[in-house]
């Protein structure tokens, strides 16, 4: 079987969400959002080993919040920027891994089908992300004056977790960190450096939790997998 780990991002202030608490550490269902995101891959039969990256002034909380999970999940630092905390991820990684998932400590919904059509697709191709289609109308805007709109025809909302060849995505950490390149998301290094990246459509299901707002979004998400038997609610 391909070793096979996932990096999970929690380092977010979530200042937006909840002055008081960091919002992958808010509750739904009883549990942290963290503890949620962890749980899926934990239990997922080809994750090998799940890094979490978190705060320093932070690690012996995640420690404790994801004590249930301790025989596969590693806690490490992460950095001052999200790539600086991917790279520390990295690094913590088994060095036989083939493929690594690189996902948002704050996406709980992820489906285990689409993990499996990931690392799949991923064997072959390199670089994969999940996305979905854009719903809304987009329009580019110029100072208060709208300019045009946008053909949502081709536009995707991009999605994590992102999933890579392992040594492919390593060595593009390792040459941005000398060089200086820091971007938003992994998939953005390999665009930069020209390697392709490949997309598959998630469901609607893996939203990121950043407002107050979408935690009812989260809570009625979670009542409905709970209904259909989903794994992390087990």
């Amino acid at each position: 079987m391909t070793k096979t780990n996932t990096i999970i991002t929690a380092g977010g202030s979530g200042r937006r969400f909840d002055k008081k608490q960091k919002k992958q550490y808010f509750e739904i269902a009883g549990k942290a959002i963290l503890y949620w995101t962890t749980k899926v891959f934990y239990e997922h039969n080809q994750i090998n080993k799940v890094i979490v990256c978190t705060p320093s002034e932070d690690v012996e909380y995640v420690s404790n919040l994801l004590q249930d999970f301790s025989t596969k999940v590693v806690i490490t630092k992460g950095g001052q920027t999200r790539q600086e905390s991917v790279f520390n991820g990295l690094k913590s990684c088994d060095k036989d891994t083939e493929i690594v998932l690189i996902h948002d400590g704050v996406r709980p919904f992820i489906l285990t089908h689409e993990i499996d059509s990931l690392i799949k697709q991923t064997r072959s191709d390199k670089a994969v992300i999940p996305v979905t289609k854009v719903k809304y109308t987009i329009k580019k805007f110029h100072g208060r004056l709208i300019d045009c709109t946008v053909n949502r025809d081709e536009l995707f909302e991009v999605h994590t977790p992102q999933t890579f060849a392992f040594d492919m995505i390593y060595d593009l950490h390792d040459k941005a960190k000398k060089e200086g390149l820091n971007l938003t998301d992994d998939a953005g290094l390999c665009e930069y450096y020209g390697i392709p990246v490949f997309y598959q459509l998630c469901s609607s299901y893996n939203i990121k939790i950043t407002n107050p707002e979408d935690s009812a979004i989260a809570n009625a998400i979670m009542r409905e997998l709970y209904n259909k038997g989903d794994v992390r609610c087990v």
